[in-house]
């Protein structure tokens, strides 16, 4: 009698977990559509209007190896102007790619990114978010100027050039390179406060 009520149990608690794992799967699934051939040529013609031409054709190959690099199938990409794409050993395409939704400047600060504040050697202060990349172990660091948002010093030119609520897309005037990834690369700072 024992063995049938723990047959049974065990079959019970099977079935609420696949249950529930197929519930979440069609949750998830809802909230994250495919990435279908047509999502991907919208996000590339939707780069090619905002004269992003180069990163347009790369994104347009490239999109499909970038948003697995997110838990939950969400990422934020910070697209270089064509005049400064560039290729070498400092420049990774997963480096511009944030693996959490960021539809503006306010969201640094709303999301939980660490935060760092510094003070310029002209007496300025500047507050540093750091925000983790698809780029395992490398962080780009935000910052607010008074003309808008920098990121490792390149400033956002373009704010949502792509958001489909899963795959958010904002043009820079620069790659964000690996050599320079320290905060104020080249700059005069007196570091942190």
């Amino acid at each position: 009698m024992a063995s049938t009520n723990s047959v049974f149990c065990s079959l019970l608690i099977l079935s609420l977990l696949i249950h529930g794992q197929h519930a979440f799967l069609t949750k998830t699934a809802a909230r994250n559509p495919p990435l279908t051939k047509e999502r991907v040529e919208k996000i590339s013609k939707a780069l090619s209007d905002a004269g992003f031409h180069i990163m347009s054709l790369i994104l347009k190959h490239q999109l499909p190896y970038l948003i697995p690099c997110s838990r939950n199938n969400t990422i934020t990409i910070f697209v270089p102007q064509d005049q400064y794409v560039g290729f070498g050993p400092s420049i990774n395409l997963l480096y511009q790619v944030v693996p959490s939704l960021i539809a503006n400047g306010e969201d640094f600060k709303v999301e939980s990114f660490e935060e760092e504040l510094w003070r310029s050697k002209y007496g300025g202060e500047f507050r540093l978010f750091k925000v983790p990349t698809c780029h395992q172990g490398h962080k780009i660091w935000a910052t607010r100027y008074s003309d808008g948002y920098r990121i490792n010093l390149s400033k956002v030119t373009h704010w949502g050039i792509y958001n489909d609520g899963h795959v958010i897309i904002h043009g820079v005037v620069h790659f964000f390179s690996l050599d320079k990834e320290k905060p104020f690369h080249g700059f005069p700072f007196s570091g942190l406060l």
